[in-house]
Protein backbone atom coordinates (compact mmCIF):
# COMPACT_ATOMS: atom_id res chain seq x y z
CA UNK A 1 0.00 0.00 0.00
CA UNK A 2 1.52 3.15 -1.01
CA UNK A 3 1.59 5.93 1.93
CA UNK A 4 0.82 9.91 0.60
CA UNK A 5 2.68 12.34 1.02
CA UNK A 6 1.76 13.69 4.02
CA UNK A 7 2.17 10.22 5.69
CA UNK A 8 5.51 9.99 4.73
CA UNK A 9 6.13 13.66 6.40
CA UNK A 10 4.67 11.88 9.72
CA UNK A 11 6.92 9.18 9.50
CA UNK A 12 9.87 10.96 9.22
CA UNK A 13 9.69 13.34 11.31
CA UNK A 14 8.88 10.05 13.96
CA UNK A 15 12.03 8.87 12.93
CA UNK A 16 13.53 12.16 13.85
CA UNK A 17 11.93 11.90 17.33
CA UNK A 18 13.02 8.10 17.93
CA UNK A 19 16.51 8.80 16.89
CA UNK A 20 16.86 11.57 19.44
CA UNK A 21 15.44 9.62 21.87
CA UNK A 22 17.81 6.84 20.76
CA UNK A 23 21.18 9.28 21.59
CA UNK A 24 19.80 9.58 25.42
CA UNK A 25 19.48 6.45 25.59
CA UNK A 26 22.05 4.29 24.36
CA UNK A 27 23.53 0.99 25.17
CA UNK A 28 26.54 -0.17 25.33
CA UNK A 29 26.50 -3.30 23.11
CA UNK A 30 30.53 -4.21 23.69
CA UNK A 31 29.43 -5.15 27.39
CA UNK A 32 27.07 -7.92 25.81
CA UNK A 33 27.67 -11.46 25.77
CA UNK A 34 26.69 -13.39 22.27
CA UNK A 35 23.47 -14.84 23.56
CA UNK A 36 22.19 -11.39 24.66
CA UNK A 37 23.26 -10.14 21.63
CA UNK A 38 21.02 -12.39 19.76
CA UNK A 39 18.18 -12.48 22.68
CA UNK A 40 17.87 -8.66 21.83
CA UNK A 41 17.90 -9.00 18.17
CA UNK A 42 15.15 -11.08 18.46
CA UNK A 43 13.52 -8.81 20.26
CA UNK A 44 14.02 -6.06 17.94
CA UNK A 45 12.60 -7.94 15.44
CA UNK A 46 9.57 -9.20 17.04
CA UNK A 47 9.08 -5.29 18.01
CA UNK A 48 9.58 -4.15 14.27
CA UNK A 49 7.14 -6.66 13.39
CA UNK A 50 4.48 -5.40 16.20
CA UNK A 51 4.63 -1.96 15.45
CA UNK A 52 3.91 -2.96 11.74
CA UNK A 53 1.39 -4.53 12.29
CA UNK A 54 -0.01 -1.41 14.37
CA UNK A 55 0.45 0.49 11.69
CA UNK A 56 -1.16 -1.12 9.26
CA UNK A 57 -3.97 -1.63 11.17
CA UNK A 58 -4.32 1.81 12.50
CA UNK A 59 -3.73 2.87 8.58
CA UNK A 60 -7.04 0.79 8.00
CA UNK A 61 -8.85 2.50 10.55
CA UNK A 62 -8.14 5.58 9.53
CA UNK A 63 -8.78 4.89 6.07
CA UNK A 64 -12.61 3.71 7.28
CA UNK A 65 -12.81 7.02 9.56
CA UNK A 66 -11.97 8.68 6.18
CA UNK A 67 -14.74 6.84 4.18
CA UNK A 68 -17.06 7.48 6.90
CA UNK A 69 -16.66 10.93 7.02
CA UNK A 70 -17.00 11.71 3.14
CA UNK A 71 -19.56 9.46 3.15
CA UNK A 72 -21.70 11.38 6.20
CA UNK A 73 -20.55 14.96 4.41
CA UNK A 74 -21.52 13.66 0.96
CA UNK A 75 -25.32 13.30 2.73
CA UNK A 76 -24.53 16.64 4.96
CA UNK A 77 -24.13 18.49 1.95
CA UNK A 78 -27.41 16.31 -0.40
CA UNK A 79 -29.68 16.44 2.03
CA UNK A 80 -33.29 17.91 0.63
CA UNK A 81 -33.24 20.26 3.68
CA UNK A 82 -30.92 23.08 4.44
CA UNK A 83 -28.36 23.07 7.71
CA UNK A 84 -26.68 25.21 9.87
CA UNK A 85 -24.34 24.87 12.74
CA UNK A 86 -23.81 28.06 14.74
CA UNK A 87 -21.35 28.70 17.81
CA UNK A 88 -22.31 29.71 21.03
CA UNK A 89 -22.40 33.25 19.80
CA UNK A 90 -24.76 32.51 17.15
CA UNK A 91 -21.59 32.99 14.17
CA UNK A 92 -22.04 30.43 11.22
CA UNK A 93 -19.81 27.25 12.00
CA UNK A 94 -21.40 25.08 8.86
CA UNK A 95 -23.61 25.32 6.25
CA UNK A 96 -24.71 22.47 3.92
CA UNK A 97 -25.06 23.40 -0.17
CA UNK A 98 -28.80 22.58 0.22
CA UNK A 99 -29.01 25.89 2.48
CA UNK A 100 -26.46 27.85 0.58
CA UNK A 101 -28.44 27.10 -2.49
CA UNK A 102 -31.78 28.50 -0.56
CA UNK A 103 -30.50 31.83 0.14
CA UNK A 104 -28.42 31.93 -3.59
CA UNK A 105 -24.85 32.20 -1.96
CA UNK A 106 -21.92 30.77 -2.06
CA UNK A 107 -21.43 27.47 0.89
CA UNK A 108 -17.90 30.16 1.63
CA UNK A 109 -20.01 33.34 1.86
CA UNK A 110 -22.06 31.85 4.81
CA UNK A 111 -19.06 30.61 7.02
CA UNK A 112 -18.55 33.21 9.46
CA UNK A 113 -21.08 35.52 9.50
CA UNK A 114 -23.81 35.85 12.32
CA UNK A 115 -26.59 33.68 11.76
CA UNK A 116 -29.86 36.50 12.26
CA UNK A 117 -27.98 38.73 9.32
CA UNK A 118 -30.28 36.32 6.98
CA UNK A 119 -33.30 36.73 9.31
CA UNK A 120 -35.97 39.38 8.07
CA UNK A 121 -36.17 42.43 9.82
CA UNK A 122 -40.06 42.07 11.14
CA UNK A 123 -38.97 38.25 12.41
CA UNK A 124 -35.91 39.21 14.22
CA UNK A 125 -37.74 39.23 17.88
CA UNK A 126 -39.84 35.51 17.05
CA UNK A 127 -35.82 34.18 16.57
CA UNK A 128 -34.24 36.04 19.49
CA UNK A 129 -37.11 34.48 21.58
CA UNK A 130 -37.21 31.05 20.66
CA UNK A 131 -32.98 31.20 20.77
CA UNK A 132 -33.03 32.25 24.76
CA UNK A 133 -35.40 29.90 25.31
CA UNK A 134 -33.34 26.83 23.52
CA UNK A 135 -30.08 28.10 25.42
CA UNK A 136 -31.87 28.22 28.86
CA UNK A 137 -34.48 25.29 28.68
CA UNK A 138 -32.67 22.99 26.36
CA UNK A 139 -35.60 21.90 24.38
CA UNK A 140 -35.80 21.54 20.74
CA UNK A 141 -37.64 24.49 18.86
CA UNK A 142 -39.63 24.69 15.75
CA UNK A 143 -40.96 28.06 14.56
CA UNK A 144 -41.64 30.14 10.93
CA UNK A 145 -40.09 32.88 10.10
CA UNK A 146 -38.78 34.26 6.78
CA UNK A 147 -35.06 34.48 5.23
CA UNK A 148 -33.39 36.79 3.08
CA UNK A 149 -31.88 35.85 0.09
CA UNK A 150 -28.76 37.49 -1.37
CA UNK A 151 -30.86 39.19 -4.12
CA UNK A 152 -32.70 40.64 -1.44
CA UNK A 153 -36.13 38.56 -1.58
CA UNK A 154 -37.50 36.48 0.93
CA UNK A 155 -39.06 33.19 1.54
CA UNK A 156 -40.97 31.86 4.48
CA UNK A 157 -38.47 29.15 5.98
CA UNK A 158 -39.44 26.72 9.26
CA UNK A 159 -36.33 26.15 11.89
CA UNK A 160 -35.63 23.23 13.33
CA UNK A 161 -33.28 23.65 16.38
CA UNK A 162 -31.41 21.71 18.74
CA UNK A 163 -28.45 22.76 21.38
CA UNK A 164 -25.57 20.46 21.66
CA UNK A 165 -23.58 20.89 25.34
CA UNK A 166 -20.45 19.73 26.91
CA UNK A 167 -19.59 17.99 29.43
CA UNK A 168 -20.31 20.26 31.73
CA UNK A 169 -23.86 21.35 30.34
CA UNK A 170 -22.31 24.98 28.51
CA UNK A 171 -23.87 25.55 25.17
CA UNK A 172 -21.33 23.88 22.33
CA UNK A 173 -23.10 24.58 19.57
CA UNK A 174 -26.33 24.86 17.69
CA UNK A 175 -27.93 22.56 14.94
CA UNK A 176 -30.54 24.40 12.81
CA UNK A 177 -32.39 22.60 10.25
CA UNK A 178 -34.20 24.73 7.58
CA UNK A 179 -36.95 24.27 5.44
CA UNK A 180 -38.47 26.00 2.38
CA UNK A 181 -42.82 26.04 3.45
CA UNK A 182 -43.30 29.35 0.82
CA UNK A 183 -45.68 26.05 -1.55
CA UNK A 184 -47.17 25.78 2.02
CA UNK A 185 -47.64 29.36 2.96
CA UNK A 186 -49.22 29.89 -0.12
CA UNK A 187 -51.77 26.95 0.13
CA UNK A 188 -53.01 28.29 3.33
CA UNK A 189 -53.69 31.33 1.82
CA UNK A 190 -55.68 29.83 -0.52
CA UNK A 191 -57.38 28.13 2.15
CA UNK A 192 -57.58 30.91 3.84
CA UNK A 193 -59.54 32.45 0.68
CA UNK A 194 -61.95 29.86 0.25
CA UNK A 195 -62.91 30.26 3.54
CA UNK A 196 -63.99 33.85 3.27
CA UNK A 197 -65.48 33.07 -0.08
CA UNK A 198 -67.39 30.23 1.82
CA UNK A 199 -68.92 32.39 4.13
CA UNK A 200 -70.26 34.70 1.59
CA UNK A 201 -71.93 32.16 -0.16
CA UNK A 202 -73.74 31.43 2.55
CA UNK A 203 -74.53 34.55 3.37
CA UNK A 204 -75.11 35.50 -0.02
CA UNK A 205 -77.90 31.92 -0.47
CA UNK A 206 -79.35 33.29 2.88
CA UNK A 207 -80.01 37.09 1.20
CA UNK A 208 -81.69 35.51 -1.95
CA UNK A 209 -83.92 33.48 0.21
CA UNK A 210 -85.42 36.38 2.25
CA UNK A 211 -85.54 38.20 -1.17
CA UNK A 212 -87.47 35.92 -2.37
CA UNK A 213 -89.66 35.55 -0.14
CA UNK A 214 -90.79 39.49 0.16
CA UNK A 215 -90.74 39.87 -3.65
CA UNK A 216 -93.25 36.22 -3.61
CA UNK A 217 -95.46 38.65 -1.52
CA UNK A 218 -94.96 41.60 -3.46
CA UNK A 219 -95.83 39.75 -6.48
CA UNK A 220 -98.93 37.97 -5.08
CA UNK A 221 -100.53 40.56 -3.75
CA UNK A 222 -100.13 42.56 -6.82
CA UNK A 223 -101.56 40.21 -8.86
CA UNK A 224 -104.61 40.55 -6.77
CA UNK A 225 -104.99 44.05 -6.54
CA UNK A 226 -104.58 44.09 -10.20
CA UNK A 227 -107.74 41.62 -10.48
CA UNK A 228 -109.59 43.77 -9.11
CA UNK A 229 -108.65 47.55 -11.15
CA UNK A 230 -111.49 46.96 -14.20
CA UNK A 231 -111.99 50.51 -15.08
CA UNK A 232 -109.24 52.01 -12.96
CA UNK A 233 -106.77 52.27 -15.68
CA UNK A 234 -104.49 54.58 -14.16
CA UNK A 235 -103.90 52.29 -11.11
CA UNK A 236 -103.92 49.13 -13.11
CA UNK A 237 -100.58 51.55 -14.75
CA UNK A 238 -99.22 51.77 -11.38
CA UNK A 239 -99.81 47.77 -10.53
CA UNK A 240 -98.10 46.99 -13.65
CA UNK A 241 -95.23 48.92 -13.20
CA UNK A 242 -94.73 47.27 -9.66
CA UNK A 243 -95.10 44.22 -11.04
CA UNK A 244 -92.18 44.35 -13.65
CA UNK A 245 -89.96 46.03 -11.09
CA UNK A 246 -90.73 42.58 -8.70
CA UNK A 247 -90.43 40.28 -11.35
CA UNK A 248 -86.62 42.14 -12.26
CA UNK A 249 -85.88 42.01 -8.67
CA UNK A 250 -86.48 38.20 -8.94
CA UNK A 251 -83.94 37.70 -12.19
CA UNK A 252 -81.41 39.59 -10.04
CA UNK A 253 -81.92 37.27 -6.61
CA UNK A 254 -81.97 34.03 -9.66
CA UNK A 255 -78.42 35.90 -10.52
CA UNK A 256 -77.35 35.97 -6.94
CA UNK A 257 -78.36 32.31 -6.53
CA UNK A 258 -76.26 31.69 -9.76
CA UNK A 259 -73.41 33.17 -8.14
CA UNK A 260 -73.73 31.25 -4.85
CA UNK A 261 -73.48 28.30 -6.76
CA UNK A 262 -70.92 29.14 -9.03
CA UNK A 263 -67.80 26.47 -8.68
CA UNK A 264 -64.88 28.19 -7.63
CA UNK A 265 -62.36 25.76 -7.58
CA UNK A 266 -62.86 24.71 -11.54
CA UNK A 267 -59.62 24.34 -12.99
CA UNK A 268 -60.41 27.27 -15.55
CA UNK A 269 -60.54 29.26 -13.07
CA UNK A 270 -58.00 29.19 -11.01
CA UNK A 271 -57.54 32.98 -10.20
CA UNK A 272 -59.27 34.22 -7.32
CA UNK A 273 -61.03 37.83 -8.09
CA UNK A 274 -62.72 40.14 -4.77
CA UNK A 275 -66.89 39.58 -5.32
CA UNK A 276 -68.90 42.64 -5.37
CA UNK A 277 -72.13 42.42 -5.02
CA UNK A 278 -72.38 46.14 -5.28
CA UNK A 279 -75.61 47.57 -4.65
CA UNK A 280 -79.00 45.78 -5.72
CA UNK A 281 -81.45 48.80 -6.01
CA UNK A 282 -85.08 47.77 -7.20
CA UNK A 283 -87.22 50.42 -7.97
CA UNK A 284 -91.00 50.10 -7.27
CA UNK A 285 -92.77 53.01 -7.97
CA UNK A 286 -92.07 55.87 -5.56
CA UNK A 287 -90.20 53.26 -3.20
CA UNK A 288 -86.91 51.99 -3.49
CA UNK A 289 -85.99 48.33 -1.77
CA UNK A 290 -82.85 48.65 -1.23
CA UNK A 291 -80.14 45.58 -0.46
CA UNK A 292 -76.57 46.84 0.34
CA UNK A 293 -73.97 44.01 0.20
CA UNK A 294 -70.50 44.67 1.39
CA UNK A 295 -67.69 42.03 1.22
CA UNK A 296 -64.20 43.30 3.08
CA UNK A 297 -61.66 41.00 3.32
Amino acid sequence: MENNPSENDELKELRLQAEKTVLTRQLDISKLTPEEISRLVHELQVHKIELETQNEHLRETKEKLEASHNKYSDLFDSAPIGYFVLDEKGFIMEANLTVAYMLGMERSGLIGNFFNRFIAPEFQDIYYLNHQELMEKNDAQTYDLKLIKKDGTQFHAQLECMSIRNSTRELNHTRIAVIDITERKQYEAQLIRLKKMETVRTMVGGIAHELNNILAIILGNTELVMDHTFGLESTYLNLKEIMTATLRGRNIVAKLVDLRDYNYNDNNNNKFRPLDLCFLHISLKNQYFMCNINWLY
